[in-house]
Formats: structure tokens, sequence, C-alpha cells
């Protein structure tokens, strides 16, 4: 793939990325500032959405449109819903939704979006899959492949995280992940979600992110910058 779009939620989740590759070209639109990387053949563009869905949304839209990428890849950190899930774990997306979408009073199921049948679960790419489980794999990671689901809230109550456990079955939770690879999807731009897990989802979140989230992004940063050089 020539041109890769790779986007986190906050500047830390990509500060690494920019500051290892240099940047050649820095292009604003609307209040997104994305950064182009040229690296052998390959043209990277990275760029910090801003957290939640919508932010997300219009960031990954002015990516597809205005820089033709031939893949997204969201890059970032996330709170654990497996209780296999350990601190620093790492998680690749099979397919992924929107908890937060609830239209149950009309006959849907939860996190179903009205009238899109079941396109509203959205697939992540096997090729980068592939790819990205070899990456870890060479590098002793521990890493699970599962459903990650995301919603407009940082979760951080045992009573939610079980409710998302129990409805969704999901590996881990965030705020913008789904929301890309819905625009993806309507884009038939190929996507894939890595997540580092920086905190627990529960009544100790906010404590075990503040301790955590260094390790997770330096984690998502090796990973990130090897499937760079994969793709």
């Amino acid at each position: 793939m020539k041109n890769i779009g790779i986007i986190g939620a906050m500047q830390e989740e990509v500060a690494a990325l920019i500051k290892y590759y240099g940047t050649s070209e820095k292009v604003n639109h609307l209040d997104f500032e994305f950064n182009i990387i040229n690296h052998n053949d390959k043209k990277i563009v990275v760029v910090v959405s801003g957290i939640g869905k919508v932010n997300s949304a219009i960031c990954t839209q002015l990516l597809i449109d205005r820089f033709k990428v031939d893949c997204v890849v969201n890059t970032g950190i996330a709170g654990a819903i497996s209780e296999k899930l350990n601190i620093a774990d790492v998680v690749f997306s099979t397919d992924l939704l929107q908890h937060d979408v609830n239209a149950v009073g009309f006959g849907y199921k939860l996190g179903e979006i009205p009238r899109m049948g079941e396109n509203y679960i959205f697939k992540a790419n096997k090729e980068i899959l592939d790819k990205i489980t070899k990456i870890a794999e060479n590098n002793n990671m521990t890493y699970y492949v599962g459903r990650i689901v995301s919603g407009d809230e940082f979760v951080s109550t045992n009573i939610k995280k079980q409710w998302i456990k129990e409805n969704f079955d999901a590996m881990c939770t965030d705020m913008e992940s789904a929301s890309i690879a819905h625009v993806c999807f309507l884009n038939k731009v190929p996507f894939m979600a890595i997540r580092c897990i920086s905190d627990t989802s529960d009544d100790r979140a906010t404590m075990v992110y503040n301790e955590f989230e260094k390790i997770a992004l330096e984690k998502c940063f090796k990973i990130s910058s090897a499937l760079i050089e994969e793709l």
C-alpha cells in the first residue's frame, strides 16, 4: 500500500511516529493538522482526530477525501473489557461496533444502527490483521484479536464494564475506533485498529490509566512503525 493513513485521537498517541519519521509537510483542514511523511516509496499521513466519535469520523472522511489513502490504521490506548486482558496487552480488531447506539425501542439490537442491516458491525481488514499479528509474535508481545467497541464515554465503572461485556462480548472499549471503521466501510477503505490496554474500565480506571498510559503508548508506537514497513 502506497498511501497509509494513521489516526490517533490524542497527540500523545502519534507523537512518537511523527518524531521518528519526520514530517515533510503539514496540511491543515478545519481544525485538523495532517502530517505528511515520505518514507521509501510510501506516503504516510498522520493526524490527531480529537476525542470522540464525531471528531474521529470527520477527520477520517477528510483523510480519505483529501489524501486518497489506501488504508486507515487507528492506533492508541483503550480500556479492558475482557478479563483475559492485562495492562499493556495489545488488541487488534476483528470487528467493531458502537456500544452507545440504542434503538431497541424500534426492534433493533443494542448497537445496531437502524436500516443498516448487519453492516453496523464493521469488519477489520484481514490482510492487515495477518501482518500485524506476525509483528506482535516476532516482538514477543502478548496480543489478542477480537471485537472492539466504541462510545462517547470513558468507561470507568464496574457496572458499565459488566454491561458492555454481557451485551457485546468485546475485548476492549475506546471512544473512536468504531466510528473510524464506520467511515472506512462507507468509503470501502481497508481499516485496522491497534489498541494497547491502558486501564481496566472499572472503578479503578482513572488511577490505572494515569499510571500506565506511557507504557501503552510506547507499545503502540512500536507496532505502528513496524506495520508501516510491512504495508
